[in-house]
């Protein structure tokens, strides 16, 4: 047992036992250690604990499988969010890409100081995940769910670094948000080599990262290592679309996320 693990869900048992627990999981390595991690945990069997997944219809086949583990392993229920709107996937994914020179540029995406997540600039991400997952919540009782996010200390989008850290000075790994639903942080703390010593241990030391099979962000921020085959594919996709990227236009995605002015 990683002796960094501490109470991270000391809070969660003493205040909402009685709640609905939404895991929600991407198939990468942050949010599969946040399950594994819970679902090791004692009391969490006397929860009603479910998985959340957002089908963007262009998810990564590998994140996918983490996933339905996740469910068989632990017997979870699993909760999908879905598009289904009208737009083709074809063409959300289009605009997106079509947005990448004005990313490179760092145009028209800055807001009272501080440049917006790229998930609200590119509209696949918005259209295609978070609007889903919204409509799925909403459809939710606030009072009696909790959503778990696997969002990490260490994470490298300043945003979430940002959120993490005041989270921390508050002492706690809870947040009310102003729509009345209540998120919980229990990698609050944790760095990358933290969270792949739980996988490790735990033996899910193969899931790597989670996100779509194509993606305009990596063409925008520093992602090869990240995954290759996506960063390769993707750069194909904006070729096919007309977009000219230059490697030299890359930035770290530390600045590129969320940048303070």
């Amino acid at each position: 047992m990683p002796k960094y693990k501490m109470m991270i869900f000391e809070e969660l048992f003493s205040n909402f036992q009685n709640r609905t627990i939404f895991l929600c999981v991407s198939g990468g390595r942050d949010s599969t250690a946040m399950a594994l991690l819970l679902a090791n945990e004692k009391k969490a069997s006397k929860m009603d604990i479910r998985l959340l997944f957002g089908d963007t219809r262009l998810n990564s086949p590998r994140a996918r499988k983490t996933v339905e583990r996740l469910s068989k392993d632990f017997n979870w229920p699993l909760d999908v969010a879905r598009y289904d709107g009208q737009e083709k996937v074809i063409d959300i994914l289009r605009k997106s890409f079509e947005v990448i020179p004005a990313a490179i540029e760092r145009k028209d995406y800055h807001l009272s100081g501080r440049s917006k997540s790229y998930k609200t600039l590119f509209p696949c991400c918005d259209i295609l995940k978070k609007r889903p997952m919204r409509e799925f919540v909403k459809k939710q009782d606030k009072e009696k769910i909790v959503q778990i996010l696997g969002i990490k200390g260490g994470d490298k989008a300043l945003h979430r670094w940002y959120r993490m850290k005041e989270l921390r000075e508050r002492n706690t790994y809870s947040r009310l948000k102003k729509d009345g639903y209540l998120y919980y942080y229990p990698l609050r703390d944790y760095s990358d080599i933290q969270v792949q010593e739980v996988l490790d241990i735990y033996g899910y030391q193969d899931v790597t990262s989670s996100g779509c099979a194509v993606c305009p962000i990596f063409c925008v921020a520093d992602w090869e290592k990240k995954s290759p085959e996506t960063y390769r594919r993707s750069l194909l996709i904006a070729k096919r679309f007309g977009v000219d990227l230059r490697a030299e236009n890359q930035m770290p995605l530390r600045a590129f996320c969320t940048e303070i002015d």
